[in-house]
């Protein structure tokens, strides 16, 4: 019988690899609304565009909600609780991401090759995600996988520090890839057209990614200089504080993004404010209300 922090450390490296999965989507929702050749005063354009801003927003906030529960709520202790929210968010993550790499496909192939194509593309790529993420899945589950009983265990002091440096690594290429497009975009004419406000936010945006990214890459940078990459309760403690305090700058850096995307895509609605506000809600909904919450339930 596996143990139950080998089976979270497999379920934190899943949650790593849809990460990295998710970047392509994440960095070309936002990009794609600042090139030349989109036309983002078409319909077909702007729900898909607007689907896809939301998913992939909805697959970054999934994605690491299970590891704030872990750090927040858990302490970074491996719990069956923190297991088995992994591995729900990871299902739940996949669908929306499945949506995102659609409406992706849907903006690149309406551009070149007209509607049509469009829908036969986004809908095969739907059929294929789901049959590989999910259906298959589901059809070698041919019985219920039989309970286990598994107790709380207070995971070694290295299993607890690897734990911290793989979530940093889960929350790290998110980020990456949001910068990415933040310095990008900048040098777009696209850019040139937008209001005032919006740019200014643009910039504020930015310096909440490159903070949140710099608190990311913190840990292994102290564990190194500092402890010289040695097992120690102190860079435990530390390094989990600096990774759960990231979270706070990149939520603002998704969502004000959120907003100046939002605004380039629908400029003359209230559409930009409200999802920036929503946005924000819910991922510090699903980074630090639900792990506090459950931290206070559990205690």
């Amino acid at each position: 019988m596996a143990r139950l922090d080998s089976l979270l450390k497999i379920s934190l490296d899943e949650l790593r690899m849809q990460m990295l999965a998710s970047q392509v989507a994440f960095g070309f929702q936002f990009q794609s609304l600042f090139q030349e050749r989109l036309d983002v005063g078409r319909p077909p354009i702007q729900i898909a565009a607007s689907v896809g801003l939301v998913s992939i927003v909805l697959t970054l906030g999934l994605l690491i909600a299970a590891p704030a529960v872990h750090r927040i709520a858990d302490r970074g202790a491996a719990t069956e609780r923190t297991r088995r929210l992994t591995s729900e968010a990871t299902r739940i993550a996949l669908l929306t991401l499945s949506v995102s790499l659609a409406a992706t496909l849907f903006v690149a192939f309406e551009t070149e090759f007209g509607l049509r194509a469009a829908w036969i593309a986004a809908t095969s790529m739907t059929v294929a995600t789901l049959l590989a993420w999910q259906v298959w899945g589901i059809a070698l589950r041919h019985r219920p996988v039989k309970s286990r009983t598994m107790t709380e265990t207070d995971a070694k002091l290295h299993d607890r520090i690897d734990y911290a440096l793989t979530e940093a690594r889960v929350m790290l290429p998110g980020a990456q890839a949001l910068l990415g497009f933040q310095l990008l975009v900048i040098l777009t004419k696209a850019f040139e057209t937008l209001p005032d406000a919006a740019r200014l936010t643009h910039f504020a945006a930015l310096a909440c990614v490159a903070l949140a990214i710099i608190l990311l890459i913190a840990p292994a940078a102290i564990h190194r200089v500092a402890f010289d990459g040695e097992d120690d309760e102190r860079f435990l403690r530390i390094g989990s504080r600096i990774i759960t305090l990231a979270l706070i700058p990149l939520s603002f850096g998704v969502s004000t993004e959120l907003y100046v995307a939002t605004t380039r895509l629908l400029p003359d609605s209230p559409a930009p404010l409200w999802a920036a506000v929503i946005g924000l809600g819910c991922l510090l909904g699903l980074w630090y209300v639900l792990p506090f919450v459950l931290r206070r339930s559990a205690g």
